[in-house]
């Protein structure tokens, strides 16, 4: 009985991974994505593919697997749509994305070294939100460094779009943000 227990929860495990791995755009349907900065998501479109337009490509790539399926990368936290067309000219379907910080990983990071610290992680634009109790300062302030350290990442985008200037974009705006702390101490 535990080991069909155990099975069974692998199995379920391996459909939660491919169900946020993938991403299915019904045909005519237009859907709502959110990826977390530099994670990607693989899009099954009904159709063959012709044609993608991506919105703002400075928050997100669009690669083209297969005709059926794309690859979407997020590269910067923002929001963007992307159109889709048949190779008959058709609009498949559009997807409005939203790249937002790795707050699950965040969450999961401040569970690891704060287990008994009821902090709630938000994003807010390119800002990080620490809300809830800290039982001592330096706990608060470990909380405040572990998330400064994600919005590091959003800097390293930042660096490594400056360095290559290939996408030609025209945005001036690249503030990286900041840890906007709510915690409480007791």
């Amino acid at each position: 009985f535990a080991a069909a227990l155990l099975a069974w929860a692998g199995l379920v495990s391996l459909a939660h991974a491919q169900s946020a791995a993938f991403q299915t755009l019904p045909t005519g349907a237009a859907i709502n994505m959110s990826i977390p900065l530099f994670k990607s998501r693989v899009v099954l479109v009904d159709l063959p593919t012709g044609r993608v337009a991506v919105g703002n490509p400075d928050v997100a790539d669009i690669v083209v697997i297969s005709p059926t399926q794309l690859y979407v990368l997020a590269k910067d936290i923002g929001t963007t749509n992307v159109l889709f067309w048949s190779r008959d000219n058709r609009m498949i379907g559009s997807i409005n994305l939203e790249v937002v910080h790795d707050l699950d990983g965040l969450k999961s990071k401040l569970n690891q070294l704060l287990p008994t610290e009821p902090i709630e992680v938000y994003s807010a634009q390119r800002s990080i939100i620490l809300k809830g109790r800290a039982s001592n300062v330096t706990s608060m302030n470990a909380a405040v460094r572990v998330a400064e350290g994600y919005l590091a990442q959003i800097q390293t985008a930042k660096q490594t779009q400056e360095f290559e200037q290939q996408s030609g974009s025209k945005r001036e705006d690249k503030a990286v943000g900041s840890v906007i702390n709510l915690i409480e101490v007791s």
